[in-house]
């Protein structure tokens, strides 16, 4: 089974442009293991992720109390409500049940 979550009939893990990245998964485990297959990939290019500027969002129909623990070469990576991606905002808008992902370009 892949990691990622379902857009239409495709699973997608990945968002890529230019140096800028977002894993995305439908599990905390799926977000460690492509976090840490990331990780691995970028240091064969002799790339290192740095855990300080890198954000973990939960956007669950749960609620957003789900607290994730991800890390990075050990260091635990922040949890945020809000995010910049690509000039574009993200926050995570609560409703009744659970939450969505907002995108504002600012």
């Amino acid at each position: 089974m892949e990691t990622g979550i379902s857009v239409g009939d495709r699973i997608i893990n990945t968002i890529r442009y230019a140096a800028e990245n977002a894993v995305v998964s439908n599990s905390q485990n799926g977000l460690q293991q492509l976090m840490d297959n990331l990780n691995q990939v970028t240091r064969e290019f002799d790339v290192k992720i740095n855990a300080k500027k890198t954000k973990v969002m939960c956007i669950s129909r749960k609620g957003s109390n789900n607290h994730l623990e991800i890390d990075v070469d050990g260091q635990q990576v922040e949890q945020v409500s809000q995010s910049r991606y690509l000039s574009i905002m993200m926050d995570i808008a609560q409703k009744r049940f659970g939450a969505e992902l907002r995108w504002q370009r600012k």
